[in-house]
C-alpha cells in the first residue's frame, strides 16, 4: 500500500485527471438531464364483465385477461391507434403529417396496461404533455370500447346496414311511380313495411349496444401524476456513476504505473531484486532538510 501511495503522492494531478474529466462529463450528463423535458404518466382503470348476474362457462379465462391480450393486439395495429388518436388535439397535426407508422410507434413504445383483477384493467401512458396524457388514455380506451361492442353487435348492425339499404332501394321505386300507376300501392306497401323493420332492426341494435355498454365501465378516470416520473435518480446516476468510474480509472493507472516502476524504494527492495547486501542507507533530501529546521 505504501509503494501506491508514493506512486500516487509523486505526481496527483496526473491521476486526479480522469476523475476530473469524468466529473465534468457526468455533471453535464445531470444537467442535461435535469433541463430535459419532464415525462408524466396518466393511469386509469376500466372494468369489463362487470354483471354479477352473467354466467361464464366453466374453465373460461377472466374477463379481464381475456380484453388485456386483445386490447395489446389492437395497438399493435397502425390504424385503431391513429383512429384513437384522431379523438384527442392531435387530429389535427394527423391530418397534416404522413409519418403516421412514427406517432403509432411512439405511443406503442409509451403505453402500458395488465389485467388488475378478474374484471379490471390497468393501462398507463406517459408523455410529455401532463392534458394530453390524459387525452390519450381517455382516447384509448374509447376507442377499445367502440371496438369491442361494434363486435359483439355487429350482426343487428348488419341487419340495420340491409333494411337501410333495402327501403332505400324501396323509396327509390316509390318515388318513381305516380299514384295511378298500378303497382304502386304495392310499392308504398313494400315500402313502410321495410321501413318498420328497419326502425326495428335500429331499436334492437340500440338495446343490445346499451346492454354491452353497461358491461365496460370506467372506474377510474385518467388522471396524471403530479409529480413528473422523472426523478432524481436519473439527475444523479450520472455523477455517480462518472464519479465511480473516474476512481476505479485513477486507482488501475496508479495500479498499472506502480507495476511498472522498477525503482528500488527501499533497503529491501535491493535485496530481493538484486541480491545485493545494503552498505547504507542516505536519507532524501528534502526530508534531511525538513529535519534539520525542526531541530
Amino acid at each position: 500500500m505504501r509503494r501506491y501511495l508514493e506512486t500516487f503522492f509523486r505526481s496527483p494531478w496526473l491521476f486526479l485527471l480522469p476523475l476530473g474529466v469524468l466529473l465534468l462529463a457526468g455533471a453535464a450528463l445531470s444537467a442535461r438531464a435535469a433541463t430535459a423535458q419532464r415525462l408524466y404518466t396518466s393511469e386509469a382503470i376500466f372494468g369489463v364483465n362487470l354483471d354479477p348476474t352473467q354466467q361464464k362457462p366453466t374453465g373460461e379465462r377472466p374477463g379481464a385477461q381475456h380484453h388485456a391480450e386483445l386490447l395489446g393486439e389492437l395497438i399493435e395495429s397502425d390504424a385503431f391507434v391513429i383512429g384513437a388518436l384522431q379523438r384527442t388535439s392531435l387530429a389535427e397535426a394527423l391530418t397534416r403529417s404522413a409519418d403516421e407508422h412514427a406517432r403509432a410507434e411512439h405511443l406503442r413504445r409509451s403505453w402500458r396496461h395488465t389485467a388488475a383483477g378478474t374484471n379490471t384493467v390497468h393501462v398507463s401512458y406517459r408523455c410529455t404533455d401532463a392534458p394530453l396524457c390524459a387525452e390519450v388514455v381517455a382516447a384509448v380506451i374509447g376507442a377499445y370500447r367502440d371496438e369491442v361492442i361494434g363486435a359483439q353487435v355487429s350482426e343487428r348492425k348488419a341487419a340495420v346496414d340491409f333494411f337501410e339499404r333495402q327501403t332505400q332501394a324501396a323509396d327509390q321505386r316509390l318515388r318513381g311511380l305516380r299514384e295511378t300507376d298500378a303497382g304502386y300501392t304495392q310499392a308504398r306497401d313494400t315500402y313502410e313495411a321495410l321501413a318498420a323493420r328497419l326502425t326495428n332492426a335500429r331499436l334492437e341494435e340500440g338495446l343490445a349496444r346499451q346492454a354491452r355498454q353497461s358491461e365496460f365501465r370506467l372506474l377510474s378516470a385518467p388522471r396524471v401524476s403530479s409529480s413528473p416520473s422523472r426523478g432524481l435518480v436519473a439527475i444523479i446516476l450520472p455523477l455517480l456513476g462518472a464519479f465511480v468510474l473516474g476512481v476505479l480509472l485513477s486507482a488501475g493507472l496508479v495500479a498499472a504505473l506502480t507495476w511498472l516502476d522498477r525503482t528500488p524504494r527501499s533497503a529491501a527492495d535491493v535485496r530481493t531484486r538484486h541480491g545485493l547486501p545494503v552498505v547504507a542507507v542516505l536519507p532524501h533530501r528534502k526530508a534531511h532538510r525538513e529535519s534539520a529546521r525542526t531541530r
